[in-house]
């Protein structure tokens, strides 16, 4: 990143907060859709980006506009430069077909198509008549650190980041520009110095850690910026764009399935991620309260993250002291009551690792299809309290040792709904964990 402007402000924003100016990149205009995604993006120098998306959002088609000899773009202006080969030097379209990949290169003589890739979560193919196999090698939170040529047992890219996914100064050898997907698996736009990332729901600027427009979920932690990057912690948290339930482990992932009947638990298959397949889960007809939990949370815009760990999100143990004094799990969410809160605008659904198996699957069970369920639906419907209420209660018995009357106070939950939902989901778990070990 280097400082350009010249300007008390280096950036400019719009009404929605969608960033509309960047004078250190010398972005002269960004102008956007009804979903706040950019579609037009004009440099001061003539050159100009142009993508086209979907109803939904989806990217179909990034044009790419290089003049032959830079102009001075008046402030606020956008040019429309098809076919104006008088000032063209090259017109590049990229076209998103599914996951097919096509470039079309366009100059005052040329004008072809050609297929780039063919990708999928493991890497890409780069022809169907005469293929060629690349893979990617990933880190620990999901970054292509580098790819390798199948056929050839070679590796033709290599790429490190700082924290915020910033690529680092290459070496020779490293192949930066040899395919765009990097941090996240997500697509790095160089071209004309954007140097963004496409993570779909908004465009990320990994030089200052910061997104070019709002996020649209940013009333659920009003305490971290609206442009923040994984709750400005990206080393301990990853944003693929909500919509998930995540298995962080295998103990996770066995737990959520022996919450379930052996027949529901035939609807449940997790990525290499962790990640929870919702079309799959979606194609189960069951309706007991489990499963429906589970799809509930599964078909949300929030990421639900379980976790099996000694400790909870903010470092505290676990334990079991004996006589009801324990700490088995809990839920973390956003902006939580008198307790740990998710950081990220997610929920984190933790289960101590030293409970038993069956245990286990109970306390998944209890924090995930109970407390995590009644966030999910007190987001439209206030009548839904993920939290319990225990209050005291005092009554006076009769103590024939004492030969007195003495006041005696008691502990109890309030929120008997969610009480309810615990037990009745505890108890489904139990006895399908019963029924799955023929217990």
């Amino acid at each position: 990143m280097k400082t350009r402007a010249t300007l008390p402000l280096d950036f400019l924003y719009d009404p929605n907060g969608n960033q509309t100016k960047d004078f250190d990149r010398n972005i002269n205009t960004i102008k956007y859709n009804l979903l706040n995604l950019p579609n037009t993006i004009q440099f001061y120098n003539g050159n100009q980006i142009v993508h086209t998306y979907d109803a939904g959002g989806r990217k179909l088609r990034t044009e790419y506009f290089s003049l032959y000899t830079p102009i001075q773009i008046p402030l606020s202006g956008i040019y429309n430069w098809n076919n104006r080969w008088d000032v063209l030097d090259t017109w590049e379209v990229k076209a998103y077909v599914g996951n097919f990949e096509y470039h079309q290169f366009k100059d005052s003589e040329d004008d072809y198509y050609s297929l780039i890739r063919i990708n999928n979560t493991e890497g890409y193919v780069t022809s169907l008549t005469s293929p060629s196999y690349f893979y990617y090698r990933k880190d620990h939170i999901g970054n292509n650190r580098e790819v390798w040529k199948a056929v050839a047992n070679t590796t033709v890219q290599r790429t490190q980041y700082y924290p915020s996914g910033l690529p680092w100064k290459f070496n020779n050898g490293d192949n930066p520009g040899w395919q765009p997907y990097k941090y996240g698996g997500k697509e790095f736009v160089e071209m004309h110095g954007l140097d963004e990332y496409d993570s779909e729901a908004r465009w990320y600027y990994p030089a200052i850690m910061r997104t070019t427009t709002m996020d649209p979920l940013a009333e659920k932690y009003y305490d971290i910026s609206p442009y923040a990057w994984c709750a400005n912690n990206p080393v301990r948290f990853v944003d693929p764009d909500g919509r998930k339930v995540v298995a962080n482990d295998d103990k996770s992932q066995r737990n959520i399935i022996n919450t379930l009947t052996t027949e529901e638990a035939k609807y449940v298959k997790f990525k290499k991620d962790g990640t929870l397949n919702t079309r799959k889960l979606n194609k189960s007809k069951s309706q007991s309260d489990n499963m429906t939990a589970l799809k509930t949370i599964a078909n949300s815009d929030v990421k639900y993250n379980f976790v099996v760990a000694t400790a909870d999100g903010e470092g505290n143990n676990f334990y079991d002291k004996g006589n009801g004094n324990f700490y088995y799990g809990i839920t973390m969410m956003p902006n939580s009551e008198g307790a740990p809160s998710a950081p990220d605008g997610n929920v984190w659904v933790y289960t101590a690792s030293f409970l038993s198996e069956e245990k286990q699957a109970e306390n998944t069970a209890h924090e995930g299809y109970a407390h995590a369920l009644f966030y999910e639906r007190s987001r439209t419907d206030n009548s839904y309290d993920p939290f319990h209420r225990h209050v005291t209660q005092g009554s006076v018995v009769w103590n024939e040792e004492l030969n007195m009357n003495e006041f005696v106070s008691t502990r109890i939950d309030s929120n008997t709904r969610l009480d309810q939902q615990i037990k009745k989901e505890v108890t489904q778990t139990r006895t399908n964990y019963g029924k799955r070990t023929k217990k």
